[in-house]
């Protein structure tokens, strides 16, 4: 490890981490050593880490919000909203959590809660 440290092998020094099961050190090791060796240090990381907390991790750093409204407590749907509203571009939004026919998180909610789209312009 220190050897590979001193001579700037990152990629290396992430090797050992991993291998050591120091996730920490490997991804913050993985940072100094450039966007593609983060990305393969990250992947690594999240197919190890199979929690609930990891798959969320996962599903933000890598943008997968889907995951998230498709598999969302829908007690928690106004935090699965706000993820979307948080992170979402303007132009994933509409499909993760619009109105219109197919938008996972409305018709998630609507199956549970159909009085929140009583007086919607769409049903008026």
């Amino acid at each position: 490890m220190t050897q590979a440290l001193l001579m700037a092998n990152f990629e290396a020094a992430v090797e050992v981490c991993l291998h050591n099961n120091k996730m920490a050190e490997a991804i913050i090791l993985a940072i100094a050593g450039g966007p593609e060796l983060l990305t393969r240090t990250q992947k690594r990381f999240f197919q190890t880490n199979k929690s609930n907390l990891g798959r969320l991790i996962s599903s933000l750093v890598t943008r997968d919000f889907d995951y998230i409204i498709r598999t969302c407590d829908l007690e928690n749907w106004k935090e699965a909203l706000a993820v979307a509203l948080t992170y979402a571009k303007a132009e994933e939004f509409a499909g993760l959590c619009g109105k219109e026919k197919g938008c996972e998180l409305s018709i998630r909610v609507k199956n549970i809660v159909p009085s929140i789209y009583i007086n919607t312009p769409s049903t008026m």
